[in-house]
């Protein structure tokens, strides 16, 4: 961001810890080394779907899960996770379904920023797109424009 003298516009100094919070607040299951699978910023539950995550970081825009030597990084642009309904994901990672919501009523895109799938072609809300090996890519959802949740789902 452009920045030529002066106060950044942020926030003074007092809001830098609140707003640097905020810019990294993620919901992260992983398999820590010393307490086992736990999920920060977040509940999780093994159930017979997969990995069922409900996001509790306050933001809800980042969900990260690193299982084993498999990661999968989800990045929400202009929307949110749902805050009742979980994120799911199987344990090799290759499928991941959740809701989003948003507070904007009308029509509108949801930009999401999905990487560390594996490398394949994969669908979701009618639409194809393919990740390589250790790859990124944008998807663009189509948003309802209601404030209600929107269900997706991304697997190989």
């Amino acid at each position: 961001q452009p920045h030529h003298r002066g106060s950044w516009y942020y926030s003074c100094e007092i809001d830098l810890g609140f707003c640097g919070g905020l810019r990294g607040a993620a919901t992260v299951i992983a398999d820590d080394p010393i307490f086992g699978r736990f999920c920060y910023g977040g509940e999780w539950k093994k159930t017979g779907a997969g990995l069922e995550i409900i996001p509790r970081d306050g933001v809800r825009k980042r969900f990260h899960a690193v299982l084993g030597d498999r990661k999968l990084h989800i990045e929400l642009e202009n929307d949110r996770f749902a805050a009742k309904a979980p994120i799911i994901v199987d344990e090799t990672l290759e499928s991941v379904r959740f809701t989003l919501e948003s507070d904007n009523p009308a029509p509108h895109t949801a930009r999401t920023r999905l990487s560390g799938l594996p490398a394949g072609t994969y669908t979701t809300a009618g639409r194809s797109f393919t990740i390589a090996d250790g790859g990124e890519a944008i998807v663009e959802l189509a948003m309802p424009g209601v404030a209600a949740a929107f269900v997706l789902s991304a697997s190989r």
